[in-house]
């Protein structure tokens, strides 16, 4: 199965109060703002409002507040800057930790299974000893597993995709090429 590297483009609505939105700065905004879906993919729009106000401090008079909806919550963040590019930088970092807080949070509510598995057993069959191993599924992107596979000694790798945040595997097929078990709708 062929995952793309490319992460869905989140649509960008960029509004100036008092500032040109130039295309050049749009497209800088739209660009900064859209590196944020490699870190959480259930973003569904972000609006971001770029003012100049001015004001004695001249490292406050860019200003920037950006708004990002996630389903279930939305993330504001307000950032100012001596000149704009460097307030969208820090808006962009303030809304990456809040949607890193927000994924841990997602992924604290569910925590690894602690019940047994059970595997029902055919009548005619003798019950076989099944091995348990528990894995840290650590959050990484496909490519970084399949290095991981392509380092060890593992026949397959079980990790959190950061790209949709679901438990995936990665094995190889007997012919060579990479396989990506997902969890299905």
């Amino acid at each position: 199965m062929a995952a793309s590297n490319e992460p869905e483009q989140v649509p960008v609505h960029v509004k100036g109060r008092g500032v040109q939105v130039t295309p050049s700065l749009r497209d800088h905004v739209s660009r900064k703002m859209q590196r944020l879906s490699r870190y959480l993919d259930r973003l569904q729009t972000i609006d971001v409002i770029l003012t100049h106000e001015r004001t004695r401090e001249a490292d406050t008079q860019h200003q920037i507040e950006a708004v990002a909806h996630v389903p279930g919550r939305t993330l504001t963040v307000k950032s100012a800057g001596p000149d704009m590019l460097t307030a969208v930088d820090d808006a962009v970092d303030k809304l990456y930790r809040q949607l890193n807080r927000k994924k841990e949070r997602m992924k604290g509510h569910h925590g690894p299974r602690t019940e047994p598995i059970e595997i029902p057993v055919l009548e005619d069959e003798e019950p076989e000893a099944i091995s348990v191993e528990r894995v840290d599924a650590k959050p990484m992107f496909e490519e970084e597993a399949a290095a991981l596979l392509d380092e060890g000694n593992r026949p397959f790798v079980v990790f959190l995709n950061a790209r949709n945040e679901q438990i995936n595997v990665l094995y190889r097929k007997p012919n060579g090429l990479l396989a990506l078990v997902e969890p299905g709708a």
